[in-house]
């Protein structure tokens, strides 16, 4: 009897493994790349930067606009989008572990050799799933535990003098 149950529940186990879900870090970017009227442009040029160590990711819009930068991790990205006939658009974007950002980036009609900047920060907001995540620092973790960092030149140096024995 006891065998029994115990193959039942290794049985379940078993049953059950595959439809877990792994927890992940990475996150995308999603899109629309629009003109002034709203129409969707197909064939942009899509450049993902990540702004703290240089990464450059790329992709390119569909016939309708839209586009999709997947296995990004957590990080500040710079999105510059270029298009035959408008200017070149730079969106800054924060993306949170595991975060979905989508933006909806409109270009101006103009020569290809100008470039707007938009310094507003974009809010991400995760409407795909119910997951909440966050980038914890050293200095976070410091800051709410109460621990006070100390640099090199602050910590004290043992001088002890050295006699043989």
């Amino acid at each position: 009897m006891r065998k029994a149950v115990v193959l039942f529940f290794a049985a379940l186990l078993l049953a059950f493994a595959g439809t877990s879900w792994a927890q992940t870090e990475t996150g995308q970017i999603t899109g629309t790349v629009l003109d002034q009227q709203g129409n969707g442009v197909p064939k942009a040029k899509i450049t993902v930067r990540n702004l703290g160590t240089g990464a450059l990711r790329e992709a390119g819009s569909d016939e309708h606009g839209a586009f999709v930068v997947t296995n990004l991790l957590p990080a500040r990205y710079a999105v510059l989008v270029e298009a035959a006939g408008f200017t070149k658009l730079d969106q800054p974007v924060d993306l949170p572990p595991g975060g979905r950002v989508s933006l909806d980036l409109k270009l101006q009609v103009g020569q290809i050799s100008q470039t707007i900047e938009v310094s507003a920060a974009s809010l991400s907001i995760n409407t795909e799933n119910q997951t909440v995540g966050q980038l914890i620092t050293a200095k976070d973790i410091a800051k709410r535990h109460g621990i006070r960092t100390i640099s090199l030149e602050e910590r004290p140096m043992c001088r002890a003098p050295l006699t043989p024995v």
